[in-house]
């Protein structure tokens, strides 16, 4: 008798961590600066898998401008890096990218790093990183803004 109500105890508590632990989660997930597509994950099942970069060079000029629209000294811009998000070095982007949507949308992503000299010389709010995908019927979009 006392092992089933030992058994029952962990089996609770292990469940109360569980439960604790996805509630986390979808916080992460709901509450997070950085999800910049209205606050949410793209849906995995809406996007292109393996895209291509073609048409992505000509959606940054349209991307860009609406990723970083609240000060005037993001109006001038330079992309310096466009790459799919698995092969992005350092491999930490691609970490932040299956750590907040998952793993099918990070694999679908691709990294851009973007400069905006009129920031310079400091290096944080002169780089810019964002995730974009490009979805089955809508196109280019991005979904994430690190810096």
């Amino acid at each position: 008798m006392r092992i089933n109500k030992l058994t029952c105890i962990i089996c609770l508590i292990v469940l109360f961590c569980g439960l604790k632990t996805a509630t986390a989660r979808q916080s992460i997930i709901q509450d997070n600066p950085f999800l910049i597509n209205n606050g949410k994950c793209p849906n995995a099942n809406e996007l292109i898998n393996n895209p291509t970069s073609e048409g992505i060079k000509e959606a940054l000029e349209r991307i860009i401008p609406n990723a970083y629209n609240w000060d005037k000294k993001y109006n001038e811009w330079k992309v310096i890096q466009i790459t799919p998000l698995p092969t992005t070095y350092p491999e930490s982007y691609y970490g932040m990218g299956k750590h907040y949507c998952g793993e099918q949308v990070a694999k679908n992503s691709w990294f851009v790093e973007i400069l905006f000299p009129k920031f310079l010389p400091a290096y944080d709010a002169s780089h810019g990183q964002i995730f974009v995908a490009r979805d089955k019927e809508k196109g280019w979009f991005a979904w994430f803004r690190f810096h």
